[in-house]
């Protein structure tokens, strides 16, 4: 469910709805879903169990029912962890809490820096600054690709334009993870933000290698953009289909 948010479920149970012919929730079929409630929301949209306007209090969410493990999965072995982990949620921590997650700190002065390794920061800015760090120390090939956002449907040129021009100002939070443009680099790493083709193993997370990028040329202006970009996955089987 760390995908998935208000809005996104009422879409499942309405596209559901539609393939089985029925106005039973969900088309029909159960669904069990699994999730932490304490992690963070779907970019874009509210938790699950949030009201998505104030109609929605009136009345009561008919999808979903919950029923809490009794019985911790992943930290079974570390009970100590588990429960640290579930009080910072809460923002209940204890001292014993406080000296745990203490003892587990290392110093970066004496830490083996494993080359490509993933680094996690607590903001979009700081990853920002991170990654153009990286970039800048390769001395590879490299260009920049925007993003081409366009109108669908009927509506008056001026309102489509000025609705175009503002898309350029949002956050990458408000566009689901699109940014407005990427920076490219022979031999960085890179990591899909969102799902293509899960199927293909296209999906968030996915991480490769970028090795070639192709080119091509504006209609209108003439001008040579990246038209394609080839990227090494980790795992031989991510894109097997969209290589075919």
């Amino acid at each position: 469910m760390s995908m998935v948010g208000f809005t996104m479920f009422q879409h499942v149970d309405a596209r559901l709805q539609q393939i089985m012919r029925t106005k039973k929730l969900f088309g029909g079929i159960s669904v069990i879903i699994l999730s932490d409630f304490n992690q963070l929301r779907a970019v874009g949209d509210k938790h699950i169990f949030q009201f998505n306007n104030s109609y929605n209090a009136l009345v009561d969410n008919p999808l979903w029912s919950l029923f809490e493990l009794a019985e911790i999965m992943r930290q079974k072995d570390d009970k100590s962890f588990a429960i640290a982990l579930s009080n910072i949620a809460k923002g209940t921590m204890t001292l014993e809490d406080t000296n745990l997650l203490k003892s587990r700190i290392v110093s970066t002065e004496n830490l083996e820096m494993i080359e490509d390794a993933i680094m996690i920061f607590r903001s979009n800015a700081e990853v920002d600054a991170y990654n153009t760090k990286v970039m800048a120390s390769l001395n590879t090939e490299g260009a920049t690709t925007n993003a081409y956002d366009f109108c669908v449907g009927d509506g008056l040129v001026s309102i489509k334009e000025k609705v175009l021009s503002n898309v350029k100002n949002l956050k990458t939070a408000e566009t689901y993870g699109l940014p407005l443009k990427i920076d490219l680099k022979v031999g960085a790493k890179y990591m899909m933000t969102v799902n293509s083709d899960t199927e293909d193993g296209l999906f968030n997370s996915a991480c490769g290698k970028l090795v070639m990028i192709d080119y091509g040329k504006l209609q209108k202006t003439n001008e040579t953009v990246p038209c394609r970009i080839w990227i090494k996955f980790n795992e031989e089987k991510t894109g097997r289909k969209a290589r075919a």
